[in-house]
């Protein structure tokens, strides 16, 4: 929709999508990119960006200001290593590789409680036994579900998400139905990342944070 800031700018690298849901694209650059990827730091965190089948590069610098604000196995391991990185190698961090709609439903029936939640689910998803996850079909019960982990003493829940036809005022409408027994504020908005040279900002996601 933008004019080009520069009409000399150039892309060195362009993401070439599937013709599927379910990830499958690839990255095509004009000059040989690190296999291993970039290390990068924000604030004391440091981390490697890498290129990925699924549009991004492994993180999200739209999502500082949540970072701020506070299953894949690849993602996972992903996740160790740049925990290491940031020299939390030894933190009591519990890794976990499940079904999260499978997981928070087992934690509401041995009847845990959480004292915040952090969500950043698919927009689509395909479980290793045909389970399908569609994010606008499947979001209200997962959502019910860890309203059920949450009390008046919890802190919070954020949920982002990406790639979808909805908007920010959908998802603050139902979290106002799942968090109305609860005291607290419900609030939403997007997501974007500024562009330095004219100062517009690129929207990448929507969000919707119930806290107290």
């Amino acid at each position: 929709m933008w004019a080009p800031a520069s009409e000399t700018w150039k892309a060195q690298g362009e993401f070439l999508p599937a013709s599927d849901e379910d990830g499958g694209g690839r990255w095509v650059f004009a000059e040989p990119v690190p296999r291993e990827g970039w290390p990068l730091k924000w604030n004391a965190v440091r981390f490697t960006a890498q290129t990925t089948p699924f549009r991004h590069l492994g993180f999200f610098p739209d999502m500082a200001p949540v970072w701020s604000w506070m299953r894949e196995q690849k993602s996972v391991e992903a996740a160790r290593a740049n925990a290491a990185l940031s020299g939390m190698g030894d933190a009591p961090v519990r890794w976990i590789i499940d079904d999260a709609a499978k997981f928070v439903a087992r934690e509401v029936r041995r009847n845990r409680r959480y004292d915040g939640i952090l969500l950043d689910p698919p927009k689509y998803g395909r479980g290793p036994e045909g389970e399908v996850w569609r994010l606008e079909e499947d979001l209200p019960r997962l959502l019910a579900d860890c309203r059920r982990l949450l009390d008046a003493d919890s802190r919070f829940l954020f949920l982002t998400v990406y790639a979808v036809r909805m908007s920010a005022l959908a998802l603050q409408e139902l979290m106002r139905q799942l968090f109305a027994d609860l005291p607290g504020k419900v609030e939403a908005g997007e997501l974007g990342v500024r562009e330095e040279a004219r100062g517009l900002t690129l929207p990448t996601a929507i969000w919707a944070r119930w806290s107290r």
